[in-house]
Order: C-alpha cells, then structure tokens, then sequence
C-alpha cells in the first residue's frame, strides 16, 4: 500500500497534469473562436463564387458547349457534360481531413474509420489519397498505402495557402484522370458538444438546381461566359478546400475542448480519490498512535 508521502506525489503530479489540461482548454476555446469567425467571414464569399459559376454554367450552357474541342478541358469538371454523366467513375480522389496533434478524443478516429470504409466500398480502378493532417498519413502508411500527395497546414504560411495548394493538386489530378470523381472526408462542426463526419463530392461539380440561363439571362458578363466559366473553376475548387479545412480546425477545436474538459474534471475526480483515501490513513495512524500511548499509558500505572 502506497504511503502517506507517495500520496502527496501522485496528488501533486495529478495537479500539475491538470493545470495543462485546463490551459489546453482555454487555447482551443481562442482557436475555436478565430476558426469560428473565419467560417462566417469566407461564407459570403463562397456563398456568392457559387451562385454566379452556378448562373453561369446551367445545364443548357454546358449543353450549347459540349461540341467544342476547345471546352472540353474545363467542361469535365462539371456532371451535367455528358461523358461525365454517361459514364461511371473508373479513378477515385479522396481528400482526407484530420489534426496533425492528439489530445481530441475520437476527433481523428471517426474520421480515419470512415475513410478506410469508403475504400473498402469502392469499385474504382484507382484511388489517390489526399492527405492533410499528419494523424491521417501515419495511418495509412500502417495500412501500407502510399498517398498522391501529403499535406501539413504546419507546411504553409496560412490556412489559405494550403487549401489555395490542395485544390491545385487537386484539381490537376482530376484534369490528368478520366472518368474521375474526388470526394472529401472531414469532421464538420455543428455545435461545441458535437462535430459530424461528412463525405461531400468535389468534382465533378453537380448541375445546380437553378432555372436553366437564370444567371446568365440578367447580366452582361465581361470577357466571355465560358471564358469566364474557366477562370472561375480553380476559385470555386479552392473555395471548397478552404470550407471542408476551416470546418475541420473548428470541430477540432470544439473536440480538444471537451476532451481536455473531460480530463480536467477526471483528474479533479482522482485528486479527490487520493485525497480521502491519504486522510483515511492519515487518521488511521493518528488513531493507531493514540492508541498506543493510551495504552503504554495504562500500563504503566
């Protein structure tokens, strides 16, 4: 049975663990708060990138450019053209989104076994990895894959960068690859006590819902539509990276949140634990002294 000053030292290391816990806390509360406000800033940005490439690229737009060998590079990336549509997907991009660090309870877990489900229910020809976050690439690299590319937002100056980087890799793989779809895998955030694992496709882009040439119809677009179409593609693509990475850094945060919560409060339980139990056997040594001087006592009457 430990001692009384074995207790004091399993007391105090719990302490100090403790206090890392809480500060870890109050970090990714600041970071959650900044990620936060970054979601809501880009939002209107992304919401307004894809209503005009929507306006622009209806269903009939697409259609009306379909016999133009020039149109082809950029038509693909869009289901409604029709090889694309016609024709089942034989490649598979797979953009997955996880922490570089730990300390985020199931944060990478869900995330990881979701993956790996996906591939084992894929019937294309070909996967590519697109890994971001280092809990992601040691994982597969213990499953013996090798990834088409690995990112680190350690590795970039800013958010931005990275997702400006990943869409571009992206974005090229999809144009080399015939017949390719890239879909990516992310904890989205939807509140700070939970955080809900999403597989949305990137490309090829679905056909928007919106009636045919209602963007189109209204405005005077200046140089032309498809050119237009084409300079567009790579922002949108962008747009989307930023979205799935910044809802990751948020769930991420809120995970860190309450797992380093959970701990605290876990470790408040144990310093309570070890503190009854030093001052039963505490009070049982006083008592057993106090016994022995009464007794010593009576026997020296």
């Amino acid at each position: 049975m430990p001692s009384l000053s074995e207790y004091r030292t399993k007391i105090k290391s719990v302490q100090s663990t403790q206090q890392i816990t809480k500060t870890l806390k109050m970090i990714a509360g600041v970071r959650l708060a900044r990620a936060q406000k970054q979601v809501q800033d880009s939002a209107y940005y992304s919401k307004g990138l894809q209503q005009l490439l929507f306006g622009l690229a209806t269903p009939q737009f697409i259609s009306d450019h379909a016999q133009k060998p020039e149109a082809g590079a950029w038509l693909r990336f869009f289901e409604a053209y029709g090889p694309a549509r016609a024709e089942p997907a034989v490649n598979m991009g797979l953009l997955v989104i996880t922490s570089d660090k730990g300390l985020c309870g199931g944060f990478n877990t869900v995330i990881l076994r979701r993956a790996v489900e996906t591939l084992r229910c894929l019937k294309a020809g070909r996967v590519s990895l697109f890994l971001l976050g280092r809990k992601a690439q040691e994982h597969f690299r213990r499953l013996g894959m090798i990834a088409e590319k690995e990112y680190s937002l350690a590795g970039f100056p800013s958010v931005n960068d990275a997702a400006t980087a990943i869409a571009a890799d992206i974005a090229g793989w999809y144009a080399r690859n015939g017949r390719a779809q890239v879909d990516v895998i992310c904890n989205e955030f939807k509140s700070v006590i939970k955080q809900q694992v999403v597989q949305r496709r990137l490309l090829p882009i679905a056909a928007p819902d919106a009636q045919p040439g209602a963007g189109a119809a209204k405005i005077l677009f200046e140089p032309q539509a498809d050119e237009l179409v084409r300079n567009l593609l790579p922002q949108y693509v962008q747009s989307q990276v930023f979205r799935a990475v910044q809802e990751s850094l948020s769930a991420e945060c809120a995970a860190r949140m309450n797992a380093m919560d959970n701990a605290s409060k876990n470790a408040q339980e144990l310093i309570e634990s070890f503190t009854l139990t030093m001052n039963k056997m505490r009070q049982g040594i006083i008592t057993r002294e106090l016994t022995e001087i009464v007794g010593t006592s009576e026997a020296l009457k």
